[in-house]
């Protein structure tokens, strides 16, 4: 429908029922959104079927896109999945981009990671963002292929060119740690200013780190701190978090313990560890908030069960100082938060094993977490090492070592 100047709707109309696809689309548009009409989402499919009778490729993927949401019609994945192929086999590239999605997360076909290389792939060509983003995602993180940061980024330039905005956050990424490119944070800022000027969070939260830390960028607070909030008014979790700790401690922002508390609580409330972890230590001291421990022991315990080390460490470290019916549960906290390589859960634990607290006295094993522990820098352990050499026999001392090794994950070393 090639027109300079916007039709009238009777016009609209008249073309449509003379059988012109382009109107049938509009009309069928305006109708499932109350575009200049009552919303009537019946006379829409009514529309739609006649451009897809016709062989419309668009009309098709608005057709699928009904069925898969239930908008209008019975929700149904299988005449979804018709309509998307017909669509993807008439080279709508939206269409294979969809296709290429359903496939990747199994949402109403069985899980297929060839067949989503294969649409995304045929939209990508056909220079489709979401899809060249999305081909990035997968090569990325290996999914269906062998993992290759150097053809995640290709993909990820060609869509952050054209705007997407998740691509420019992951270009952004990828320039900040140098995965699959040379490191380069002031690209990387480049990119995280694009995709924060269209509203995106997590660009806004990954610049205002850059701007807090000078990284890339000079350092500035204060926008780090508008940019946290923005971010943190949008409801990222991290970012209501870090804005919480810049009130905290007065980064861009005047120290306000209250404002603090409040922002940790927001993140808190979404699951977010770290804060509720935050907003423990403020109830237990009072904070911004009038103190409250059995309020504090249940953000804890929440913490710990999110798998927050230093939380598992705490509250690991509170139920050994209490009877010892709580010292097997201690035990095993401590075990777990020593494991992800948690220093003084480390040192914690070789206590356990020396005394028998809730583990079995073992002091081969307790060397052995005490070795962790100094590795891991723990300003206890080395006295403790010595402490316990004097009980043990220098075979001893070398099966702890070894064991150690098998712990935990290794410590990372710098090139």
């Amino acid at each position: 429908m090639d027109t300079e100047q916007p039709l009238d709707l009777p016009t609209i109309i008249a073309r449509a029922r003379a059988g012109d696809a382009d109107a049938q689309i509009v009309l069928a548009h305006n109708y499932r959104r109350g575009w200049g009409v009552d919303r009537d989402v019946r006379q829409a499919l009514a529309w739609y079927r006649q451009a897809a009778a016709a062989g419309d490729p668009r009309a098709r993927h608005a057709l699928a896109e009904l069925y898969l949401t239930g908008e209008g019609v019975p929700r149904d994945a299988q005449v979804a999945l018709r309509w998307f192929e017909e669509a993807a086999r008439a080279g709508y590239a939206p269409a294979q981009t969809r296709l290429g999605w359903l496939y990747q997360r199994g949402d109403g076909v069985g899980r297929d990671p060839a067949l989503a290389l294969h649409w995304y792939r045929q939209a990508a060509e056909a220079g489709d963002a979401t899809a060249r983003h999305n081909l990035g995602v997968i090569y990325a993180t290996g999914a269906g292929v062998p993992p290759d940061a150097t053809t995640a980024v290709h993909w990820y330039r060609l869509a952050a060119a054209q705007g997407h905005p998740q691509a420019q956050l992951n270009l952004g990424l990828a320039l900040a740690n140098g995965a699959g490119v040379e490191r380069d944070p002031v690209q990387a800022v480049h990119w995280y200013r694009a995709a924060a000027a269209q509203g995106y969070a997590k660009a806004r939260y990954n610049l205002a780190l850059m701007l807090a830390a000078g990284a890339g960028v000079a350092p500035d607070e204060g926008a780090a701190a508008e940019l946290m909030r923005a971010a943190a008014g949008q409801g990222l979790d991290k970012a209501q978090y870090n804005l919480g700790k810049m009130y905290e401690k007065g980064i861009g922002v005047g120290a306000d313990p209250v404002a603090a508390q409040h922002w940790f609580e927001a993140a808190a409330n979404q699951g977010y560890a770290r804060a509720e972890y935050a907003l423990y230590s403020c109830l237990r001291d009072g904070r911004g908030c009038d103190r409250d421990t059995d309020a504090a022991r249940r953000w804890l315990e929440r913490a710990a069960a999110h798998g927050y080390a230093q939380a598992q460490y705490r509250l690991g470290s509170d139920l050994l100082r209490a009877d010892g019916s709580g010292h097997e549960r201690a035990a095993a906290l401590l075990e777990i938060a020593a494991r992800s390589g948690h220093a003084r859960a480390a040192s914690k634990l070789g206590v356990v094993f020396a005394r028998g607290l809730g583990r079995p006295r073992d002091r081969v094993r307790a060397y052995a977490w005490f070795w962790l522990a100094r590795l891991r820098g723990d300003a206890d352990a080395p006295a403790a090492l010595a402490r316990l050499s004097e009980r043990l026999s220098a075979r001893d001392r070398e099966r702890a070592v070894a064991l150690s090794a098998n712990l935990c994950p290794p410590l990372e070393t710098g090139e």
